[in-house]
């Protein structure tokens, strides 16, 4: 039971860090494009870590971790679109890219092992 405990906190962990982080990008970005951009990539990174809580407390997991596998999809294309945009700089994405690609992998894991449980 710690042990899958743990692993549900990680991720949320993770997603923590990465709203974090996001919100020291989001202060450097120029100011026309804080509120817009940066309102949206922030809004769409507490979608993410509140259907990971919200997976947490429900017995079935499936449909908050498939929402959070897509709010994972939508910042990931939101944070091509600041780089095409010259909005951020190759090595932020490549950091948001990482983070962003350690929280997919878990929470494909923790939706896989709720599969093996049905």
């Amino acid at each position: 039971m710690k042990r899958r405990l743990h692993e549900d906190l990680s991720v949320i962990q993770r997603t923590q860090d990465f709203i974090i982080w996001a919100l020291d990008l989001i202060e450097r970005m120029p100011k026309s494009l804080r509120f817009s951009q940066g309102n949206r990539l922030l809004a769409t990174s507490y979608d993410l870590l509140y259907c990971l809580i919200d997976a947490k407390y429900k017995k079935d997991k499936q449909e908050e971790l498939a929402k959070a596998n897509f709010h994972v999809d939508c910042i990931r294309n939101h944070l091509q679109i600041l780089l095409k945009s010259n909005a951020i700089n190759g090595g932020k994405f490549l950091h948001a890219s990482e983070l962003l690609l350690t929280i997919g992998v878990e929470v494909g894991a923790w939706r896989r092992k709720q599969k093996d449980k049905l």
